[in-house]
């Protein structure tokens, strides 16, 4: 809880700050530490924000796209993925301050259709999936979740055939990193607040700290605005783009979705804002 709440606060007093560009002894600076990161890892864009004590500087690099990208600014949109979990723990510890949900919950209780192919499931507890230590994989392979309402009931049956990699609570580690538990915690959110998970972070976090340019939803971007997430191709360095949102895709449920879906990697890593949201 407290690790949670000290992000937030540092998101809501940064926020008081109002972004500059660096002087040019600065700039430099950050620039022979950029570079060569850029060049090693063949990095297309990036913005870098830089908080101390009541100011803050942005500098930006790059363009959005390998492909006819514009340049990065401060109003462009980047992915900030996995960081997308701190909302989803933060929903989750308001219902347990406000007695709504406990730590030691389990999470059949809550949502009694979720079932695993190991024995010792049931024993899984909201605790174990905020802190990685549920023994759940680090994600499924079910794709192509159709863009209704039975999206939700199809991905917890689809649990049904996984095994947890061991008991819950008995090990952690960087390999018991697991995005499906956090898929779960969304769900819990959409059922305990009865709203899309979308609408209640956005009402309940981040408009709690002034962060309102935020979205899920890539047809609310201008273009021009929008850094695509790129990969770099194997032994060829060939960089390419990594499409892992499905952006364009008109089957996205991000692009389609109805109010109380799943939506494709929304509650674990697909939260779109610019640097000055974050600085």
């Amino acid at each position: 809880m407290t690790r949670v709440l000290i992000i937030v606060i540092i998101l809501n007093q940064s926020l008081n700050c109002f972004a500059q560009k660096p002087t040019n002894e600065l700039r430099a600076k950050i620039d022979s530490i950029a570079n060569p990161y850029i060049k090693q890892y063949s990095i297309v864009g990036m913005s870098i924000g830089i908080v101390d004590d009541t100011e803050s500087y942005t500098i930006n690099y790059g363009s959005t796209s390998n492909k006819d990208g514009f340049s990065v600014t401060d109003s462009t949109m980047f992915h900030i993925a996995s960081i997308t979990k701190v909302f989803t723990a933060t929903a989750i510890m308001q219902f347990v301050e406000q007695g709504k949900l406990s730590l030691d919950d389990k999470l059949v209780d809550i949502l009694p259709d979720f079932k695993l192919k190991s024995k010792e499931y049931d024993k899984i507890t909201i605790k174990h999936l905020l802190t990685h230590t549920s023994g759940l994989p680090w994600t499924n392979k079910q794709t192509n979740l159709p863009n209704d309402s039975t999206s939700i009931p199809l991905f917890i049956k689809g649990l049904q055939k996984i095994k947890l990699n061991f008991k819950p609570g008995a090990k952690f580690s960087g390999d018991t990193y697991s995005n499906i538990g956090f898929d779960l915690l969304g769900i819990v959110v959409q059922k305990i607040s009865n709203q899309p998970f979308h609408e209640y972070i956005y009402h309940n976090v981040l408009s709690k700290v002034d962060i309102n340019q935020a979205t899920y939803f890539y047809e609310e971007i201008d273009s021009s605005r929008l850094a695509l997430p790129q990969v770099v191709a194997g032994t060829s360095k060939r960089i390419e783009r990594f499409n892992l949102y499905r952006i364009d895709d008109k089957k996205n449920p991000i692009l389609n979705g109805q109010p109380l879906e799943l939506r494709n990697y929304e509650t674990m890593g697909n939260h779109i804002l610019t640097i000055q949201q974050v600085i």
